[in-house]
């Protein structure tokens, strides 16, 4: 169920036009910055925008203009968990494993989950309970499950990509809201 949900919602994104695209992630770029989470959060884990996820480019480069600290996940494949990445600018990427551009991970540039304030997630599907099917690796649902510290976990998606019930399992970390192009839901989980 949950493979045949992901394949259909990343279809339904990958046909959004690219100038409505770039529109609605705009939306929900401005939606994001009005949140409490957002504007009070000084270090925040996001994702780089891959395969017609929401852009977040903008988002980085706002974060780290308005001095907070930011890191990006980078796949370990050997742990098939996420190693989170402190990055001072966009410039210094490189191109990984198929071809998503990441962060050098050295030993000083490394954080925990704990030391985040807000985390925003990406996905392929999204219910308004906060529950979300991702890529498959259940990365973000192993980092998310070592969490010990309040800290606040936002999806960011499309308003196609919001159905009305997620299948979910027990080890499934739900989301706290969802920021899409048209409203930002409290998820009720």
């Amino acid at each position: 169920m949950k493979k045949e949900l992901r394949k259909k919602y990343l279809d339904i994104r990958a046909a959004i036009p690219a100038d409505l695209h770039a529109k609605k992630s705009q939306q929900i770029f401005e939606s994001l910055r009005t949140t409490e989470a957002y504007k009070s959060a000084k270090t925040v884990m996001i994702f780089l925008d891959f395969r017609g996820e929401v852009l977040t480019r903008p988002i980085i480069n706002a974060m780290l203009e308005a001095g907070k600290t930011v890191a990006l996940p980078v796949v370990n494949f050997d742990t098939m968990e996420l190693i989170l990445v402190g990055i001072d600018s966009l410039d210094n990427l490189v191109e990984c494993k198929y071809g998503i551009m990441e962060p050098v991970v050295t030993k000083d540039n490394t954080m925990e989950p704990d030391e985040f304030d807000l985390i925003l997630a990406p996905g392929a599907v999204f219910d308004p309970r906060g529950y979300r099917i991702g890529y498959g690796g259940g990365f973000y649902d192993k980092m998310l499950s070592k969490l010990t510290t309040p800290t606040q976990v936002i999806g960011l998606a499309f308003s196609e990509q919001m159905i009305m019930e997620v299948p979910h399992e027990s080890f499934d970390q739900p989301l706290d809201a969802i920021v899409t192009d048209e409203r930002v839901i409290i998820c009720d989980n």
